[in-house]
């Protein structure tokens, strides 16, 4: 009798525990599908200026993925965080700290955007715009991703083989035909609303990505440098990403070509101050 007890315990508890599990993938399942659908990265969408890069740099650990949901849905699910606040609160604080250092990416794109504006650009200006203004919501950029979720690099895709996220998120290329075109659709309807002065893409490849995002096709205006179209009142760019071959000064001679041929796109344009969410 006993032991016909003990079985019986034993499989109300494998019930629950499969009962619990399954809640926990589909809680999982929600949460990404949300986030991907309406999160699209910092700053503010009527910015004057925006940089649409691939997909955010991270290591896409379980930790960091769950922290950044958890401090994503805890501060109210927004399309676009304020950085500097954003990445402390998913417990990343290294490029916001008292002692951070340059975020690889971001200090080159900071040097074109004030080189533009003709202010200086020395290491402790590009750190203070960083840990204080870039991406803020206060600020005057608005910094989005065609990919919601941070990878290492574009050979790694660090949800491979995580059963406890959906199917579609397991493959890099399957992840992004689920997702891309919702997140472009949104990005032309955002444009078409705050109409931004100035658009840098900062990748080569896909080009169509760019350019359906843009309504239109890329002319070469730096040759093997910098590409750019006008549609609708904004001007669109195509240029390198900072993790590619390219050195301090090939940035430094985008930001000067802008500075000279079109300073006033890049023009500072602050915005009424919106006091940032709760961590």
């Amino acid at each position: 009798m006993a032991y016909y007890l003990v079985v019986d315990v034993l499989k109300n508890a494998l019930d629950l525990f499969r009962l619990d599990t399954k809640r926990e993938a589909s809680q999982m399942t929600n949460m990404i599908e949300a986030y991907c659908t309406q999160f699209f990265g910092y700053g503010r969408w009527d910015a004057p200026v925006w940089f649409v890069g691939l997909e955010e740099s991270g290591a896409g650990t379980p930790k960091e993925l769950l922290s950044r949901l958890a401090a994503w849905d805890r501060r109210g699910r927004r399309e676009l965080e304020d950085a500097p606040t954003f990445y402390p609160a998913c417990s990343q604080d290294r490029w916001h700290g008292p002692n951070a250092p340059l975020q690889p990416t971001w200090r080159q794109l900071i040097r074109m955007l004030l080189l533009a504006r003709d202010e200086p650009v020395g290491e402790a200006a590009l750190l203070e715009h960083q840990k204080l203004a870039f991406g803020g919501s206060s600020g005057d950029v608005c910094l989005t991703e065609l990919s919601p979720l941070p990878a290492p690099n574009h050979r790694e895709w660090p949800y491979a083989g995580r059963r406890d996220l959906p199917e579609w998120v397991r493959s890099r290329e399957q992840f992004r035909l689920t997702v891309s075109t919702g997140r472009i659709a949104t990005m032309r309807e955002k444009i078409a609303i705050h109409h931004p002065r100035a658009v840098v893409f900062y990748f080569w490849k896909p080009r169509q990505s760019a350019e359906a995002v843009a309504g239109g096709e890329f002319r070469p205006l730096v040759p093997e440098q910098l590409l750019g179209l006008e549609h609708n009142g904004t001007a669109y760019f195509v240029a390198g990403h900072p993790a590619g071959p390219y050195r301090d000064s090939y940035f430094t001679g985008l930001g000067r070509y802008f500075n000279q041929h079109c300073r006033k796109l890049f023009a500072v344009q602050p915005a009424c101050f919106k006091a940032p969410s709760p961590t």
